[in-house]
């Protein structure tokens, strides 16, 4: 019955559906467009607190090569889920059906990552292969489900270059459990009824061209006309919880995986020799941690209760490895036996932050917090060289839940400014008569600049970690001599990496008659330069701060005797602060630069100006040196 009500209520929409010609889509909507969804229904049928259905259907027509990957669908599920009724159909530009989805078709394949020995996860892949553009592609499918914690977000227009002619979201839900959403960016107010103690709600939207990109920005703004949808009560394999609440939702993760931290006596007494005669609760984590780091290793274990449950301590200890929720388990295990509280944390390992004040379990990661008495303690648990206390581009600035015994805690992870996050450069540039340079070079990267660098240390070595670093590199034509890396000690838990390079740079300088030009900042220009937009619609984001400070030795050619010096240049805004100057010591020319940029948040009517300081800036590290041969 309530399949007929669901068709009955979409019936209109698939009327429209009823042609795929190319030519009946509006001009303006294929104007620059990839790709066109002229027809997108979307359900969400809750039949029980355990038990929900999503169904789908979606007719796009790819305009050109790079609306290419909307001909492709992919369907997620895992032993909690199963896909039904996945069918296909392709049409051509007149909307002529030439070819149906095959059983044979369609690729069945674990989804697993190469870093993830065990999983749950599969994927149904089908794509329809099509060289004459334009053409129009159809998907049907079900999927059902019996883990609740996560209801869908509609996202229609999901990426700029999208255009749409007809989309609609319907969710069906028993009164006696009831929905939360979020409508987001002027998708329109729902339609919402009820019916024999069902609940639906409904959102359509029409006639949506292509948008404008725009960088630095957040997701949720940049996604277009959105409905994020969550679950009041849910049921994960038999394990009901409610995520009505931060505190109810993170309550369900520590009861799931509560008396799993419990270590045999043979480890125990490890922890203890591990610990030693410490009584520095501080001192008792960072011997722990390092402990951790020497004995174990990440795996992705993507089984269990929906890939939420860890798998017990003992397990690791018996393995020597285990996945985020298990490694951060297992310390946490070490940490009660040494006499020091700790709680897993769940956090967003992407640049996609959690909505405080919209309770959902979009998480993909997990770490550990202990509170200590002066301060808080995160711990990496996955990385064998990561700091105590350093969380960096890949967990930082974010909210994490902590699951404690009395419920889910939102906070927020550290964060680090400007000042932390450094690149301090010395260079040592010997130029001789024909432009080629013999180049010293000290780098000091610390924070969030370290990471990148601290990790290639860590994962490659010889030619490897040569290539990689020259891959960095901006000069034109250069060879690599000698390089090395150290690593330094955390400074207030700001980690930092020293490199050293030695380089042979060719036509450093340029030669033009009897001049030589030389352009003053080569080893760290500023190349980004945002586009210019018509009418920008958000706030512009800048979400790493940074410091960079170069000074550069330029050692000039006995031969020949210094013209011009660029002018010095100092720019102080809303965005950020830069000077530079070059000037003549001696027989040299030194060079130096600072550039800082702090975190910011600025309205959309900011973005010209900030167009403005990065073009300013470019133009600076352009600047050049003249001399003139004797």
């Amino acid at each position: 019955m309530k399949r007929i009500l669901f068709l009955l209520l979409l019936f209109p929409l698939s009327l429209f559906a009823q042609t795929y010609s190319v030519e009946s889509i509006p001009a303006d909507l294929r104007n620059e467009a990839s790709a066109v969804i002229r027809l997108q229904e979307e359900s969400f049928e809750v039949l029980a607190v355990g038990e929900a259905v999503k169904r789908i259907h979606t007719v796009v027509t790819i305009l050109n090569e790079k609306g290419d990957k909307y001909a492709t669908e992919e369907v997620y599920y895992d032993k909690l889920s199963r896909v039904k009724n996945f069918e296909g159909k392709l049409y051509d530009a007149n909307g002529k059906e030439i070819k149906r989805l095959r059983k044979s078709d369609i690729l069945d394949v674990s989804s697993h990552s190469d870093y993830s020995l065990f999983d749950d996860n599969k994927v149904k892949q089908a794509d329809f292969k099509y060289a004459n553009y334009p053409f129009t592609v159809e998907f049907d499918y079900e999927l059902v489900s019996y883990n609740t914690l996560f209801y869908p977000y509609w996202i229609p227009q999901r990426d700029e270059e999208l255009a749409i002619e007809n989309s609609a979201f319907t969710v069906i839900v028993p009164a006696t459990l009831g929905l939360r959403f979020r409508e987001m960016n002027g998708v329109g107010a729902v339609q919402k009824s009820e019916k024999d103690g069902v609940q639906t709600y409904q959102w359509q939207v029409k006639n949506l061209k292509i948008r404008e990109e725009e960088p630095y920005v957040d997701f949720y703004a940049s996604c277009g006309p959105a409905v994020l949808t969550a679950p009041n009560q849910f049921d994960m394999k038999g394990n009901k919880g409610s995520a009505a609440s931060w505190k109810e939702l993170g309550q369900f993760f520590y009861d799931l995986n509560l008396n799993r931290d419990e270590l045999p006596e043979t480890a125990k007494a490890n922890v203890l020799k591990v610990v030693g005669t410490e009584t520095d609760p501080l001192r008792k984590v960072e011997k722990l941690y390092q402990y951790l780091q020497q004995s174990t290793r990440y795996v992705s274990i993507q089984l269990g209760v929906g890939g939420w449950q860890s798998i017990p301590a003992a397990t690791v200890v018996e393995k020597g490895y285990g996945d985020c929720k298990a490694l951060s388990n297992y310390m946490k295990a070490m940490l009660k036996v040494a006499g020091v509280t700790s709680y897993t944390a769940l956090v967003s390992a992407s640049s996609i932050d959690v909505l405080t004040d919209f309770p959902s379990a979009r998480f993909n990661h997990e770490i550990l917090c202990v509170p200590l008495a002066k301060d808080t303690l995160w711990l990496e648990c996955t990385s064998q060289h990561a700091d105590p206390g350093y969380m960096g581009s890949f967990t930082g600035n974010r909210h994490a839940l902590l699951n404690t015994p009395q419920g889910g805690v939102l906070v927020k992870t550290p964060s680090y400014q400007h000042a932390e996050n450094g690149q301090y450069r010395t260079i040592e540039v010997f130029l001789d008569k024909e432009g080629n340079a013999a180049t010293k070079m000290l780098t000091h990267y610390s924070g969030i600049q370290h990471d990148d660098y601290r990790s290639a240390t860590e994962l490659m070595a010889g030619e490897t970690l040569k290539r990689w670093k020259i891959q960095r590199m901006r000069l034109a034509s250069f060879d690599l001599n000698d390089f090395a890396f150290e690593v330094g000690k955390p400074v207030k838990r700001i980690p930092s990496i020293t490199e050293k390079l030695s380089l042979t740079v060719r036509k450093s300088a340029t030669m033009s008659g009897n001049r030589m030009f030389l352009s003053v900042n080569q080893y760290t220009p500023w190349t980004l330069i945002p586009k210019t937009l018509s009418n920008r619609q958000h706030e512009v984001v800048w979400t790493v701060g940074f410091t960079d400070a170069d000074t550069v030795t330029y050692h000039i050619p006995e031969s020949y005797t210094l013209e011009a010096l660029p002018e010095p240049v100092k720019l102080e805004t809303e965005f950020g602060t830069y000077t530079a100057q070059t000037v003549k010591k001696g027989e040299t020319i030194v060079y130096t630069r600072r550039l800082e940029m702090p975190q910011f948040r600025k309205p959309a009517s900011a973005y010209p100006k900030f167009v403005d300081f990065c073009k300013k800036i470019a133009r600076a590290d352009r600047s050049q040196a003249v001399f003139v041969k004797q």
